[in-house]
């Protein structure tokens, strides 16, 4: 394999009039001030050798031939100005000089999106009911923005905003259990930043809870009796009526959370209790 470094001399400005004998494959590139080099294939005429380059100083190409071919590799310093610019090829076909162009676009680095707010309605929900995310993003490059949101936190986005500079969803939560959602947000160039909602005080991180829904629990009698069975799931006294009271009781007993259908009406409650007196001397 053959490789050699361009001189870093000049910078060619302007349209060339004579024919471009080296061609590129792109045509034209970009790269990013301090970042990665990138790699273009050199079209080379029949019985043509690659002699130099000529390059603007800080714009780095490295050329060579290898088994696939001719390439060049180009990289930009981190302190080269942002915008157009031109590489010149030059060689020979015997004794006759030919040269090509190719134009490399230098940018600025990439910077990752910021995420001024992340939030929920609430942080804990009943199975079947939805909660409401929130969030607010910028990018300091001006570049447009993809909001993914992972309500369930499982690493798959439910729900794409594009573009997103604000984000306002509903979600239900089908399922009891503990979740933590995330928000990616990404550019078309590479940046992404990963958020979470932040942590109520005292704790480490942000999680929310969903409740299992237990049994709706209707009262059909206003009589104050208990229920005889407290945690089977139904409210039935000895009469197979349900009390408020029975339904509290066996509300109580259940997992999840019970729902409790209270018709318009009095209902009296006894209250027992027993007082305690201490003596002192």
């Amino acid at each position: 394999m053959r490789i050699w470094s361009a001189a870093l001399c000049c910078l060619v400005f302007g349209s060339f009039a004579h024919a471009q004998s080296f061609a590129f494959r792109p045509s034209s590139i970009a790269v990013v001030q301090g970042g990665r080099s990138v790699t273009v294939e050199v079209l080379k005429p029949t019985g043509s050798i690659m002699d130099s380059v000529l390059a603007p100083n800080g714009l780095n190409v490295i050329g060579g031939e290898g088994l696939f071919g001719a390439f060049l590799q180009v990289s930009a310093a981190k302190s080269l100005a942002r915008g157009d610019y031109s590489v010149k090829l030059k060689g020979f076909i015997g004794r006759k000089a030919i040269s090509g162009f190719l134009k490399v676009r230098v940018q600025r680095a990439n910077q990752n999106p910021s995420v001024a707010a992340f939030a929920v309605s609430s942080e804990y929900a009943i199975q079947g009911e939805s909660v409401t995310f929130s969030a607010r993003v910028s990018d300091p490059d001006g570049d447009p923005l993809t909001c993914a949101l992972d309500a369930n936190g499982d690493g798959k986005a439910e729900y794409t905003v594009k573009p997103c500079t604000t984000l306002t969803q509903k979600h239900p939560f089908d399922t009891a259990g503990s979740f933590q959602p995330r928000l990616v947000v990404t550019d078309a160039f590479g940046g992404k930043t990963l958020a979470t909602i932040p942590a109520p005080r005292g704790e480490d991180t942000f999680k929310l809870t969903v409740d299992a829904r237990g049994p709706t629990l209707t009262v059909n009698t206003t009589e104050d009796t208990q229920d005889v069975l407290p945690g089977d799931g139904r409210c039935t006294d000895v009469a197979g009526k349900c009390s408020l009271r029975a339904a509290i009781m066996e509300a109580n007993s259940v997992a999840g959370v019970a729902f409790i259908e209270v018709p318009s009406g009095t209902y009296p409650f006894t209250l027992k209790g027993q007082e305690t007196r201490t003596q002192q001397r």
